[in-house]
């Protein structure tokens, strides 16, 4: 529904043609892979905005807006960028006539509604939650609305609740995870706020092949890991840093989300990587 008419999955449930049904689920399966490489190009192009941006570090928000950024993904993407840096976000995109859509996602102790609501005289309109909301905006105000809430959010939040904490869910070995597996994840969905996907820690992960760098920005990760007969892609957006703890061949400890990839058609589990040290380095 993200991309187009949400219409189409209840025709698929409820039609007595079998070549209709045949149709809409290819329909659907091709929108999917298309959706997950929006996605990906999305996310690869916040990343490079954070970097280019020299006063990032001195923000405590993170506020992106591109034009005709499609806005059926740019909740998920406020998802993964605010998961990478614990910092609340907002996703802008902008049509050609300078009209705004946007999506939030706030951290724990950050009323994200209520910082809309002291802004709402720079906005076309808003709603949502305290975690999560939606936006929309026109561009001639789209400055004033940066800073603005900018400084909501400098006054509102201490340091500490910026700092990156992750909640492990459960520890769990790479030979413990099949299809199975993650057919029970899928039907704990849909995943949000109060209902966050759950992460796992897996210790001492063999690696297999050699580790790559991907992406137009050249910040993410991509390997494999091995545990006995099991093999999994991996991937890790935004951690070029923990390049060099691949490199050693050893073990790794790694917390991750347990997603689905899809290529040339065929679907994969893969490891959606959260973080990673080295084997010989306990997480607290």
């Amino acid at each position: 529904g993200r991309l187009g008419d949400a219409g189409r999955a209840v025709k698929l449930m409820t039609t007595a043609n079998p070549q209709l049904a045949k149709k809409i689920a290819e329909d659907l399966e091709k929108e999917n892979r298309r959706r997950q490489e929006i996605t990906l190009n999305t996310v690869e192009d916040c990343f490079y905005q954070i970097q280019e941006n020299s006063n990032f570090k001195n923000e405590k928000a993170i506020i992106l807006h591109e034009k005709n950024w499609h806005h059926g993904v740019v909740g998920i993407v406020a998802s993964k960028v605010k998961e990478s840096y614990n910092k609340p976000t907002i996703i802008i995109s902008f049509d050609e006539n300078g009209n705004g859509r946007g999506s939030c996602r706030s951290i724990s102790g950050f009323d994200m509604h209520a910082a809309l609501g002291k802004c709402s005289e720079l906005l076309t309109g808003f709603g949502g939650h305290p975690m999560a909301a939606g936006l929309s905006i026109e561009k001639m105000n789209m400055k004033s609305f940066y800073s603005k809430f900018q400084k909501i959010v400098d006054e509102s939040i201490y340091l500490d609740q910026l700092i990156p904490c992750l909640k492990v869910d459960s520890k769990l070995k790479v030979r413990e995870i099949n299809s199975r597996f993650l057919k029970f994840l899928k039907s704990m969905s849909p995943y949000g706020p109060g209902n966050m996907r759950p992460k796992f820690l897996s210790k001492k992960v063999n690696l297999k092949g050699m580790p790559r760098i991907i992406g137009k920005n050249s910040d993410t990760l991509k390997f494999s890991v091995q545990d006995n007969r099991s093999v999994y892609d991996a991937i890790g957006f935004n951690m070029v840093e923990k390049y060099e703890y691949l490199l050693s061949g050893e073990p790794v400890d790694m917390i991750f989300e347990i997603g689905e990839n899809e290529w040339n058609g065929k679907k994969s589990i893969q490891l959606e990587i959260k973080d990673i040290k080295p084997g010989d380095q306990n997480y607290a």
